[in-house]
């Protein structure tokens, strides 16, 4: 039985749907949750310490560390790991960590944003639009953040 074009092309798409699916239940269990990052830096603090002293923080840029794509804001000091990464387009969701020279909540690649006070952190709405954001202290110096656009 021959299959004709048609259904060869729907077949490709529900195939790759299924595949896209899965892996976005894969991703979505792999170890980059939020207790698990919050975890890693209060295991791991001196090292992240050690490590942001080693960098040239100054002049920005970008660098990697533990598979984790870094970035450096030369005008607020913030170092930011980015550890997890989803969506497409208007769906985007970034998390990670930052260090804080000056133990402050911050925004997301050291944004001015207008951060209030929300549940055990802080958050950001865009006012009339659906990005936001929430950041939470882990430790002296250290926060976990959500970026969704």
């Amino acid at each position: 039985m021959k299959i004709s074009r048609g259904r060869k092309v729907t077949i490709l798409v529900i195939v790759i749907a299924c595949a896209m699916i899965v892996g976005y239940v894969l991703w979505s269990h792999q170890p980059t949750s939020k207790r698990a990052v919050i975890s890693y830096v209060q295991d791991h603090k001196s090292d992240l310490e050690l490590y942001i002293e080693n960098i040239d923080t100054g002049t920005g840029g970008n660098d990697v560390y533990n598979d984790w794509a870094v970035s450096c804001y030369p005008n607020s000091g913030m170092v930011e790991f980015l550890v997890s990464t989803g969506g497409f387009g208007s769906s985007g969701k970034y998390s990670g960590f930052y260090y804080s020279p000056e133990d402050l909540p911050m925004g997301y690649q050291a944004q001015a944003l207008d951060l209030q006070d929300h549940v055990c952190g802080w958050q950001w709405n865009e006012p009339d639009g659906d990005n936001h954001y929430y950041t939470e202290k882990i430790t002296t110096n250290w926060y976990w953040f959500e970026m969704n656009f």
